[in-house]
This record gives structure tokens, sequence and C-alpha cells, in this order.
């Protein structure tokens, strides 16, 4: 180890109160000393030595310690820290001749005096020399052995552990805390911190001040930090643009003590900072202080550093915030959720904050947002805008719940699916020996192993303790469906001088990707086309498939009207309602009907005639077959499903022609028909009905926008509406005759019916199973292995696109245009990405495109949250587990996989924004169009470019500017309609020079092109869209484009001062949730870029200095 000789000299040199102990010590040292020669002045030092004296040289410039010597001198001594200073002679006021570094091991005393002298050794810990030294009597040697023992570095280490375990010991809480609120919590306060006067270095330089708050934890001494601000370089007189909350959470008192600490950042890549000055104050007094013009509670108070001078003064600021959704949601939903917790909010504020504090800032309702989310982490800022006034901005960052539960619900239903599968392979019963036999064994055991992966990756998902999955777990498969470090990110502004406040959503997401199963034949997008390119005859497995999930879900749709029209006795009165759902069980029907024509089904037939065995002509060695151990699994599984047998074909039964089971539908009809008339004939009020026809109340549609629903809990409260609606005089005894014979009239000839269409079905399914017996195993293998990639890259697109919906409809105050736009034009899903297209990234994004695809066919159904849970009746004090969902609340999931649904409860107050044309239906129904941008902005998007094939990305970038701008017109035509006096375009930013200037945006062939995102997230905030960012992990390049959103946001529709744009954005990037995002990834707050890459990003996705560094990504 080097030092500079003269900083040493003056070191060894200060006053003696900086010393540990000084004195005379008898060194043993070599001839040459060890930092300097004996025979020569400090001033000779830089002397050039002699070739013939090089190892004395060496010695001249480093610290030596020097083996034992034969010459002993007496010699000042001084000890400060693991130093021990010697001096020339033996007097106080003599020269610095060198030092020793301590690092003992251990040290050697000798029992016996040497000429008058108690020596003593010194044995060095590293190995690099002993050290002899010896005192004038016993005492000072003992003296002088006891402070270098605990001067050597290894005690001061030992020390320093000890001290750790007992402050562990001591500590309630950890000391460093975030400032994370629960979800949907208000702040008693905000602190605004500004500082003046403070003090310069001794070379006239200003601090870089950062402000840190802490409060002292009730009933112990324990300092809990609340927060920190941001930096600002070279100032004496900051205003920091981070305010600090106080949240009801902390248990905040009128004498809960607070510490306001300032510190100067020496180095911020480092993290070295020293401490200026420290302030403390108690809540009661900041509340006691005076009002100032703007309506605030201010309090200057001084700055005191350690040594107790006065450095400058520091002013807090505070303001209050009211929950202005506390009424409404009380009112609005007696049984919310969060009734009890926003009560105890409201009273701790109303105990805490007397009625003058004047200044409040007013946040709207965020309604149920604490039941489908969690874990949050809050920041505040007060920007400056360009008017001279602030602009309060609220950051939240939170987990969803929804995080495992949408993934084990498609788990579920995919089980059920591949067990389906099975069924119909098993309703094929024993085939020819070669191939087919043996190709159904290999069938049975594809799919038993896919039931067996997907049960396994259930248990992992319910199993999971944590709604959160990290970025630096992306590669296991453990949970591989759900989502990789989904968060919602949650934007608040408020500009009290434009009287302009909003709220903005964007979920941040990894990349919908099946990283686990590798990147080695591409993505998903590349997988598919060479599946289909690779065909070498006509796939027949597809449109079997397709046949059989249509009739699947008409059956449902006819089982549904089945059960109105047997509860339809109270209405005989309305033709029209009868009527109307009479016409709709027909057109159901019919579309059946119309599935039998196709030419592969009666080829189907044929070929299964043909190479199923009978049972008198199966051999003993084909009977053995069928105790093979996964025959008999397949075999149990049908047996131990009771409604397998309506729908699936056992292996002894001979399957119904195709004319016969046409002609069963359509005389099942005709039955229905004759039934029905003859009943309604019996009634008086249906003489001379026919004007009823034209008033028809809409339960048809009723019935449309229940398709593909399991009707099994919903034709009850159908029925129910249906006779609170009735104003028939009879006595309830007539109408209990009328209904149920209405019910005995009707049942055989809906059973008929109900029997046909599952005939057919089993036909299908049958139709089905022969057609993947047939596929050419290689070619069936690899649509398996794509299927299980698709379901995963879909599960986790699925449980994001939920969870912004969720956000949107549930979390947010009603918005009467996104329910015009929901009921009539679906709702735009824009995924902004930001992967770049080469190596394995291109991968991911291949993945994306198609789980994207995928969501466009889900259809969403919006239903009332009081009619989900009636059959549930839950009290606000009913018991509940910690952050799960109640059931009332939950998603459904219902479908297969090309014709999935998703019934989502929302509040009731949803339903009173409705249209007058979609109100009196009471549902909503619609589907999400997805818009999907991507552009690279890291260091390889200039390698993708030059190496890359960027044809894909091009190519879906403009076919979503497409899709946005036919969105775009019917905005346009539906906003009219419904709002006439409604301004469509901004004068600022008008829509269709937005849209205009992205088309020429995406035209251009520039590399990095962000202003692609920055057009598209205006259009799609504008048209009420969902928003959506994704990179590969959501935390590195997310964090900056995410901040850049937000800062855009506050200049668009905020009027951020141009001056402040930059510090806005840094401040952000520097103390904002992007940051904490990073810690729960990998366990460091800092993005994982370094200087290198940085020198290849667009300037505006730059961090600043301290928030990055080579950490895993």
């Amino acid at each position: 180890m080097k030092f500079n000789k003269q900083e040493l000299s003056n070191l060894a040199c200060q006053s003696s109160n900086r010393f540990i102990k000084e004195g005379a010590l008898v060194v043993y040292e070599k001839q040459d000393g060890v930092i300097f020669k004996r025979n020569e002045n400090l001033g000779d030092v830089d002397s050039k030595p002699k070739k013939s004296n090089r190892r004395s040289s060496l010695r001249n410039l480093s610290c030596y310690g020097g083996a034992l010597s034969r010459v002993a001198t007496e010699r000042w001594c001084r000890l400060r820290g693991n130093m021990l200073f010697y001096f020339k002679s033996s007097e106080a006021w003599s020269e610095p001749a060198g030092v020793i570094i301590l690092d003992i091991g251990n040290i050697h005393v000798d029992s016996v005096p040497l000429d008058g002298t108690w020596p003593f050794t010194l044995v060095m810990a590293s190995g690099g020399g002993d050290q002899r030294l010896a005192a004038c009597s016993e005492g000072e040697r003992d003296s002088w052995i006891e402070v270098l023992h605990m001067a050597s570095y290894s005690y001061i280490r030992a020390q320093v552990t000890s001290l750790q375990i007992q402050l562990k010991k001591l500590q309630v809480a950890p000391t460093l805390s975030s400032n994370n609120p629960e979800v949907g919590e208000v702040p008693l306060m905000e602190l605004a911190i500004a500082c003046d006067n403070l003090r310069c270095d001794g070379h006239g330089w200003p601090p870089s001040p950062q402000a840190i708050l802490h409060y002292l934890v009730p009933g112990s001494f324990n300092w809990q930090q609340v927060g920190q601000t941001e930096g600002i370089e070279d100032c004496s007189n900051p205003i920091f643009l981070v305010t600090l909350s106080l949240w009801c959470s902390m248990g905040m008192q009128h004498d809960t003590k607070l510490r306001l600490t300032v510190t100067d950042v020496k180095e911020a890549m480092s993290r070295t900072h020293v401490m200026i000055g420290a302030s403390e104050f108690t809540l009661s007094s900041l509340l006691q202080a005076s009002v100032a013009i703007d309506g605030t509670l201010k309090r200057r108070l001084p700055l005191i550093s350690s040594s107790g001078n006065q450095v400058g003064f520091v002013t807090v600021a505070g303001h209050t915030v009211i929950d202005l959704g506390d009424a409404i949601r009380n009112s609005s939903n007696p049984q919310s959720p969060q009734e009890d917790t926003l009560v105890l909010h409201q009273h701790r504020r109303t105990q805490s904050l007397p009625p003058r504090l004047l200044t409040e800032l007013r946040r709207p309702s965020q309604g149920w947002i604490s039941v489908y989310f969690t874990q949050s982490v809050s920041r505040s800022y007060r920007f400056h805008s360009g008017l001279g006034g602030d602009i309060v901005v609220h950051e939240s960052m939170i987990e969803s719940k929804l995080n495992n539960v949408v993934p084990a619900q498609l788990l579920k239903l995919w089980i059920n699916q591949e067990k389906d599968l099975v069924r119909e392979l098993v309703a094929l019963g024993e085939m020819v020996a070669s191939p087919w036999q043996q190709r159904l064994l290999q069938l049975f055991e594809r799919h038993f192993r896919r039931i067996g992966d997907y049960t396994q990756a259930l248990e992992s998902v319910e199993g999971a303790t944590s709604f959160f999955r990290q970025s630096s777990q992306k590669d296991k498969s453990t949970l591989q469906y759900c989502p990789v470090n989904l968060h919602l990110q949650r934007f608040w502004a408020q500009n009290s001088s434009l009287r302009k406040e909003g709220t903005y959503d964007i979920l941040t997401v990894g990349a919908f990707t099946a990283i686990p199963h590798g990147f080695k034949g591409g993505g998903l997008l590349k997988l598919l086309r060479n599946f289909h390119t690779s065909a070498m005859q006509i796939d027949h497995v597809l449109p079997a498939r397709e046949a059989v999930q249509t009739a699947c879900q008409t059956l449902r749709h006819i089982q549904g009207a089945v059960k109105l029209l047997l509860g339809a006795g109270a209405i005989q009165h309305d033709f029209s309602a009868i009527l109307k759902i009479v016409e709709s069980l027909i057109k159901r029907v019919r579309s059946l009907t119309i599935l039998l024509d196709a030419p592969f089904i009666g080829n189907a037939l044929s070929f299964f005639e043909k190479n199923k065995l009978s049972t008198s002509t199966v051999s003993p060695t084909l009977a053995d077959f069928s105790l093979l151990p996964l025959r008999s699994m397949a075999e149990r599984l049908v047996l131990d499903s009771n409604s397998s047998r309506k729908t699936f074909y056992s292996a002894s039964d001979e399957p119904e022609p195709a004319d016969l089971i046409r002609v069963n539908l359509e005389a099942s009809l005709l039955a229905l028909a004759g039934k029905l008339q003859i009943l309604l004939q019996l009634q008086p009020k249906m003489s001379n009905n026919n004007s009823q026809l034209e008033q028809a109340p809409g339960l048809a549609s009723l019935l449309d926008k229940y398709e593909g629903r399991l009707y099994t809990e919903s034709a009850d409260s159908v029925n129910k509406n249906v006779e609170d609606q009735n104003d028939s005089a009879e006595n309830s005894s007539n109408t209990e005759k009328s209904n149920q014979k209405w019910i005995t009239e009707l049942s055989p000839c809906l059973s008929k019916l109900l029997s046909a269409a599952q005939a057919l079905i089993k036909t299908l399914r049958l139709v089905h199973g022969v057609q993947r017996l047939q596929e050419e195993l290689p070619r069936s293998a690899t649509a398996h292995s794509i299927q299980h990639r698709r379901d995963v890259c879909f599960s986790q697109a699925l449980t994001a696109a939920l969870t912004i919906l969720v956000a949107r409809l549930c979390c947010n105050p009603v918005d009467p245009e996104l329910m015009v736009l929901l009921s009539n034009a679906g709702l735009l899903f824009h995924v902004e990405g930001l992967l770049t297209p080469y190596r394995t990234e291109a991968g991911m994004w291949s993945d994306m495109a198609v789980a994207l695809e995928d969501l466009a066919g889900v259809r969403f159904l919006l239903i009332p949250a009081s009619a989900a849970s009636s059959t549930t009746n839950p009290s606000p004090n009913s018991e509940k587990p910690a952050n799960s969902i109640l059931k009332e609340y939950l998603p459904q999931i219902h479908g297969c996989r090309d014709a999935l649904q998703v019934m989502i409860p929302v509040p009731p107050t949803v339903f009173s924004a409705l249209p007058s044309s979609a109100s009196r239906l009471g549902l909503i129904e619609f589907q999400i169009i997805p818009v999907f941008f991507n552009i690279g902005v890291n260091e390889q998007a200039l390698m993708a470019d030059k190496f890359g094939d960027m044809s894909a990305v091009n190519a879906t970038n403009l076919q979503s500017f497409e899709r946005l701008d036919i969105y775009y017109k019917r905005y346009q035509k539906l906003i009219t309609e419904h709002f006439p006096g409604k301004r469509l375009n901004d004068p600022r930013l008008p829509l269709s020079s937005i849209l205009s200037q992205l088309q020429i945006e995406l035209a251009s062939s520039k590399i990095q092109n962000i202003a692609v995102h920055s057009l598209a997230e205006i259009l799609v905030r504008k048209m009420k869209g969902l928003r959506v960012t994704c990179c590969k992990s959501a935390k590195d390049r997310t964090g900056m484009a995410v901040t850049l959103e937000q800062t855009n946001v506050l200049t668009n529709d905020f009027d951020l001062a141009t001056a402040e744009f930059h510090k806005s954005l840094l401040c952000m990037r520097s103390q904002g949730t992007r940051r904490e995002n990073t810690k729960k990834n990998v366990g460091v707050n800092k993005f994982a870029f370094n200087r290198l890459q940085l020198m290849a990003f667009p300037e505006l996705y730059r961090p600043p200095p301290g928030t990055y560094g080579n950490v895993q990504s």
C-alpha cells in the first residue's frame, strides 16, 4: 500500500488531542529505516536514488514493516487509528521518520528486560514481517500493549461486529424502510423541504445537499426513515422537488418526533455523503406553526452540525390530503372492503390535523383498489408549472393480486380440456393393430404428460406465497405462467392554477414469453409460420376442433334458453318475450345442423367404421392392450366424470348417423313450436297481441349477452328480474298451477332437443378424435409443443390485460365516454414494446406478437358485483384471508382456448353511465383491440438494424397503426353521437395531426425512433385506451419509458415549465418508484446499465449518475 508522503507527514504532526497515545519507544529497525533514510531530510525524499541502493529506494517510497533489526533507536511515537508514527529522535518536536500499519495478529512479550528496556514484538497477521519495540518501564510497556491491541484492524472489526449484533437486538424494526403505505391509503400530510444559507466548504464550493426525514417509532428508541429527497448539485439554497409523506400506518401522534438531516453528496456513484446538519421537531410544533400566504403550514428551523454549530436553515411546509372517494364509496357500496380502513384514515386525520390547515390536496376516489392490489410503493413531488404555481404529483407502484389467480384459473380450464381430449380417444375403442393402436398409445401418453405438467404448475401457482414474480426468476419454469415483474404504475397530478387533475394508469410487465422453453427455433410467430408452411396435406384437425368448440358454445346457449323457457310460466302474457327466446333458440339449433355438412365428418366416420374392432373380433393380444396403464388411467378418467356420458361416446357405443341427428333436431323444434302454440292459445291475453312484437323487453338480447356463460347461477336471477316486472293480478295459487302446467308440457320437448344437440356434440368429438389419430406424429408433436408455449405466453398476456382492466373500471371514477366506447367499439389495449428484435429478444418479441393476437379473441363481460355476490351476501365485518380476493369480486374465466369468456364484477355505479342502448340490458360485452408498437432503444438496436430482420416488426407496427386509425374513426363517430357538445380535438394536440405524424414516423427508417412511442401514448390516452409498457424484465428500460411518459403528461396536460422538464425527469428516476422496482427484483436499487451502453441510448432514456451500475438484469 502506497501513501502520499506529504499527507502522512502532515498527519503525524497534528495536535496531540487527535492521537490515542504518544510517548518514547525503542524501535528496532534496519539501518535504512522504514519510510525515510536516517540521514536525509523530508525535502530530499524526491531525490533520485542510486542503482546500488534500489531496495532502500523502494522503502523510501512505500510503507514497510521491517523485520527484527540489530539497531535499536529511541524515538518519539504517536498512535492514531491503526497507524503508529515514529519520529527521528525521542523529542516530540522532531521530524517524522516513518509509520507502521498495525495489522497485529499477536503480541509477544519478553519476560526478561534487555539493556534496561522492556521489549515486546508485534506479530503481523498478514505475514509482512514482525516489528520489535521496547518501553522504558514495565508499566509503560503494558500501557502501549493495551492501546496497540485495541488499535489493530482485527480488534476494530470484532468490535464493529459486536456492536452490530447489539444494535440488532435493540431494534424493533429495521432502521431504514421505504415510504410504503397501505394500498389506497391517503397521507396525513405532505412535507415540502427547502434549505437556505448552507455553509460552503473550505474552498468556497457550495454543497450538494440532500434531505432525509426520520421519525421516532412510538415506544422505542428506533429512528425509522420516512423518505429522502433528491440531491441538488452545488446549491446553498435548494428547494427540493420530492415531498415526504406522513402516513397513518406509521402511527403518527401529536408528540411524534421528527428528525430532518441534510447531507452533502460528495459522489453519487459510490453514495458518498457527509452530514451537514440536522434539526428535530415534533408534529404538534409543525401544526402550531404560522400559516403562510399560500395556506401552508411553514416552519423555519436551524440546522445544527455534529459539533453543535449552526450551519444553515431548513424550511418545512405542510400540506394535507383529502380523499374525495370516502363519501362516494361509503354511500354507493356499504359493503366495500375498504370501508373500515378508510374510516380509520379519516378518524386519524380529524384527530391529528386541525381545521386551520388550509392547503388541501383533493385526491379522487380509488374505488376497489385494495381489493385487487397490494404492496404499494409511493412517492410524491411538487414541480413548477409555467404559470408560477405548483404541480402536485403522486406516483404509486403496486402489485396485482390477479398475478396468480388468472393463471390458476386458466390451468384448471386447460387441464379439463386435456381430459376431454383423452375422453375423445377413449371413445374410439380398440383399433386395428398397426399403426393406429400404437398412435393411440402415444397420444394417451402425450396428454397425460401434459396433464401432469399443468397440475404441477397449478400447485406451484396456488402455493406461491407472493403475488410478485421477480425478474431474476424469469428463466425458471416454476411460475412461468405468471407474468414477470407485473405492477400497476398509478400517476396522479393536480395543477391548482389550471384547476385540473387527472389519474393515469400504466401497467409495467415483462415480455409475454416462455423463457424456460428457450429460443432455439425462434419465438411463436416463427414457429407457427414454419408449422403451417411445412404441411404436406390438408389439415382437418383444426376445422374439427373449431367445430367442437362452436358446438359446445352453442349447447351452453341452448341450455340457457331452455332454463329461461321453463321459467317463463310467469310471463306467459308477454308473447314477444317468449317469441324472442324461441327465435334465438331456433337460430342456434340451425347453426348446429350446418356443422354436419362439413365433408371431413363423413370421411372421419367412414375411417372409424373401417378401422374399429368390434367386441367379437378382439384378439387376446389386443384385449390385453386395455390393461395397459395408460389405457386404464384413461378409462378411469371417463368413469370418474359423470358429465362425460352426455357429450362423449363410450368405447362400446355406436355413433349415430349424421342424418338421424339432423332429423332429431328438426323434429324436436317442430314439437316445441307446436306445444308452444297450444299453450299460448289457452291464455286469454294472447288473442290479439301482435302489437307487442314491436315492444319486446329485450330478453333475447339479454340472452345473446349471456352467450357462452354457464347458466347454473344466472337463470334464477334472470327469472327473478322478470317476475319483479310482472303486473299480473292472478293470485299465487293460480300462478303456481299455471307454471307447473307450463313446465310439465314443455319439459319433454326441450329434453329431446337437448339430447339431440348432445348427440351431435358426441359425433363431432368422435370426428375430432379420428382426425387427431390420423395426423402425422411428428406434426402432431410439433403442434403439441407449440400449444404449450402458446399457453404460457397467453396466460401472462391475459393476466396483464385483466389487471389493467380492473384498475380502469373498478379503481377509478366512472367515465361515461369509456362506457360508450366499451359497449360499441371495444377498448384499445396499447402495448409499448422496448424489445430489440435481435438474438434472444427477437424470440421474445415473436412470443408477444402471438399472445397479443390471441387476446383479441377473448370476450369480456361486465356484470354488477351485487348480482355476482347475491348468493353470498358478505357483511362488512366478515373475515377474509389476507391478501386474497373475495369470491364476489373475483373475475371468472369460462370456455376453451379458442373461445374464452371472462366475467368481471364491477361496481353498480358503472352501469349508471351506460348509453341508453345498453342500459336496459344491464350487461356490457366487449373485446379489446391490441395495438403493439415496438421500438428498440438499447445498444443492440444498432446491431438489429444492420444484421437483424426488422421486416416482421415493421409489419406489426404498421398493422397496429391501421387498427388505431380504424378505431379513431369509430371514436369520432361515437363521441359525436353521444356527446354532441364535446370538442374532439385539443387545439394544442389535435388527434388527426398526431395520427398523421405517427404514420410519417412509422414510414421513416429511423433507428431508436422513440417519437413513435410518444405519439401513440397521446393517441391512446385521448381515446380512453389501456396502456402497457414492457421490455425483457420491465425493470430498466421500462423504468426509463414510464418516467419519460409521466413527464410528457405533465408537460402536455399540466403546463410543466420547459426549464423544469429535465429536472422533473431526473428527479423521478433518481427518487421515484422505479428504483424501488429494481431493488424488489435484484436487491440493488440501481438500473442495470453501464456507461458504454448508455452512450448508445437516446438521451431521454438515460438515467442520472449514481442510479445505474453493473447489476443483474
